[in-house]
């Protein structure tokens, strides 16, 4: 079952279900403030990684990262 994000028009809480694709548009209660008020959140996609017991290189996944803010300034938080 896929893992949707939504937000409560009631108290602007987010938080996540996993539902069937086919109730992703119903409105699921707010766990914070009881409301049915909620709306389908658009949020990024999760990352996939290598697989259990891989590991990064002291570099990271990106060599010109130093993870010291020199590629992006720190944003990409590697």
């Amino acid at each position: 079952m896929p893992l949707y994000e939504y937000v409560c028009r009631s108290c602007a809480g987010r938080f996540e279900r996993m539902r069937k694709m086919e109730e992703r548009l119903s409105a699921p209660e707010c766990p914070t403030c009881g409301a049915k008020e909620t709306v389908l959140a658009m949020s990024a996609p999760g990352h996939v990684g290598a697989g259990a017991g891989a590991s990064r290189s002291a570099s990271g996944p990106f060599p010109a990262c130093d993870g010291g803010g020199g590629c992006c300034g720190g944003a990409c938080m590697h």
